[in-house]
C-alpha cells in the first residue's frame, strides 16, 4: 500500500510540474496581432522585425515577413489619396494629394477617420482619410508570430 501511495504522489507531482511548465510557456507564446493603432516596419529593437500596437494599446514585435495589409505583404503596404504634411504629422497640410503611398510607419487615432503614414522611401508624412468603415484607408495591418515588446531583450 505504501509503495502505491508513493507512486501516486510522485506521478501527481510530475504531472503538476508539466502542467505548470506548459501553462507558463503558453503565456509567452507568439500570437497574431491586428496593428490597429501603430505599425513601424523597422523595429529599433530587433532586426527584420516590425513594431505593432494593437487596439488595446499593447505593443508587439513581429517578424516583418509575417505582416500583411489587404493580403499584401510588407513593405508593399500602401494607402491611397493621402494629403501631404509640410513637415511631419504635427504640421499643416501642403494641399498636395498623392494618389498612393507605400508606408514604413502607420499611426492611427481612436475615434478619428484618418491615419498618419510615413512614406517608405522618403521622410515625408501623409494624412490618409476615410468616410466609411470599409473604405480602403481604414484597413490596418495584421501580423503573426508576434511577441510582447517587453518580453524581448534590448541590445
Amino acid at each position: 500500500m505504501m509503495l502505491l501511495t508513493g507512486f501516486l504522489q510522485r506521478s501527481f507531482i510530475v504531472l503538476t510540474v508539466l502542467t505548470l511548465i506548459t501553462l507558463a510557456s503558453g503565456l509567452f507564446a507568439s500570437s497574431p496581432q491586428h496593428c490597429g493603432l501603430y505599425f513601424d516596419g523597422f523595429s529599433p529593437v530587433k532586426d527584420k522585425f516590425t513594431v505593432c500596437k494593437n487596439y488595446s494599446g499593447i505593443e508587439y514585435q513581429c517578424p516583418s515577413q509575417n505582416c500583411n495589409l489587404r493580403h499584401v505583404k510588407w513593405p508593399e503596404f500602401k494607402f491611397i489619396s493621402c494629403s501631404e504634411y509640410s513637415n511631419g504629422p504635427d504640421s499643416p497640410l501642403t494641399g498636395y494629394v498623392i494618389p498612393w503611398v507605400f508606408v514604413s510607419i502607420m499611426r492611427a487615432y481612436k475615434d478619428q477617420q484618418y491615419v498618419d503614414v510615413k512614406a517608405y522611401s522618403l521622410d515625408t508624412w501623409y494624412k490618409c482619410t476615410w468616410q466609411h468603415p470599409n473604405d480602403f484607408n481604414n484597413w490596418k495591418p495584421f501580423c503573426t508570430g508576434c511577441e510582447p515588446t517587453n518580453s524581448i531583450g534590448k541590445p
